[in-house]
C-alpha cells in the first residue's frame, strides 16, 4: 500500500505528525484573529492600544517565543500540553478584545483626550515584564516548561482581571475599584462585558468590603491616562419652517 505511487513511504509519519500539528496552527491561527477583527479600532487612544498590546505582548512572549527559542514544537510531547493551557487564553483574549474596544468607544464621548504628551513603556505593565523574563528560560526540558507556562497562565489570568479592573476604575472614576479584593475576585473572564451601568452595578455588590487585593505589580502604572470627564452636551428642541410645514429640529449646544 505504501509504495504507491499515490502514498510516500513515510505516510504514516506524516500522518501522525498532522493530529498534533494542524490543531496546533489551527489554535494560532485563531488566537490572531480578535485582534484585528474585534479591537483594530482602539489604536486611536493611547491607554486602550497600551492595554490591548500589553495583554497580546505578554501572551507573544510567554505562549510564543519561550517555546519557538526553546524547540519546544518539535518535542510532540510537549504540544498537548502547551494547547491544554494555551486553549484556556482563547475565551478571555476574544472578551477581553471586545472588551477594551467598547471602552474605547465609550471614551472617545466621554472623556476629554490629554492634553499633553505621555510617555510610557509597555513593560511597566508588570504582568508583561514577567512574561518578557521567559526570554531568558533557554534549554529547558519539556517538564519544566510545562512549569514555565503553568506560572505565566496565572500572570496572564491576573492581568487579565487587571485591565477589567482598570476599566472599571476609569469609568465609575472611583479608585477604590482596583484594590477591592471582593470585586477584583468576582470578575468572571469569559463573560465579562462592557456597559457603564452594568460595571456600577457589579460593582455596587462588592463595594462595601474593605479587604485589599494585593497586585503582584504595580497596579497604579496607567494612572497618568486618566482625563477629565467631557462637558455634557444639553440638546433644545428647536422649530424650523421647510416646504410642507414645520419641521423640529435637535440642537446639540
Amino acid at each position: 500500500m505504501y509504495k504507491s505511487k499515490r502514498y510516500p513511504p513515510d505516510w504514516p509519519e506524516l500522518a501522525r505528525k498532522c493530529k498534533f500539528y494542524e490543531p496546533l496552527m489551527q489554535a494560532f491561527y485563531e488566537a490572531y484573529v480578535p485582534s484585528f477583527a474585534i479591537s483594530y479600532d482602539v489604536l486611536g487612544d493611547q491607554e486602550a492600544m497600551t492595554l490591548k498590546y500589553s495583554w497580546e505582548l505578554a501572551i507573544y512572549f510567554s505562549f510564543y517565543v519561550f517555546p519557538f527559542v526553546n524547540d519546544l514544537f518539535t518535542d510532540q510531547r510537549f504540544i498537548p500540553l502547551f494547547l491544554s493551557r494555551f486553549n484556556q487564553l482563547g475565551p478571555i483574549n476574544r472578551n477581553l478584545q471586545l472588551f477594551v474596544s467598547a471602552y474605547y468607544q465609550w471614551k472617545k464621548v466621554n472623556r476629554r483626550p490629554s492634553d499633553h504628551p505621555i510617555f510610557n513603556d509597555f513593560t511597566e505593565v508588570g504582568a508583561l515584564k514577567s512574561a518578557q523574563q521567559t526570554f531568558f528560560d533557554i534549554g529547558v526540558s519539556v517538564e519544566e516548561a510545562v512549569q514555565i507556562l503553568d506560572h505565566q497562565l496565572s500572570n496572564l489570568q491576573e492581568m487579565a482581571k487587571f485591565i477589567i479592573a482598570h476599566v472599571t476604575m476609569a469609568v465609575l472614576s472611583d479608585e477604590r475599584v482596583l484594590t477591592n479584593h471582593s470585586f477584583i475576585e468576582s470578575v468572571d473572564l469569559i463573560n465579562y462585558t462592557f456597559h457603564p451601568d452594568q460595571l456600577r452595578e457589579r460593582y455596587a455588590r462588592h463595594a462595601a468590603s474593605d479587604r485589599v487585593y494585593h497586585w503582584s505589580f504595580d497596579s497604579g502604572v496607567l494612572n497618568q491616562f486618566s482625563t477629565e470627564a467631557r462637558v455634557k452636551t444639553v440638546e433644545k428642541v428647536a422649530p424650523q419652517t421647510v416646504a410642507g410645514g414645520e419641521q423640529w429640529t435637535t440642537l446639540l449646544l
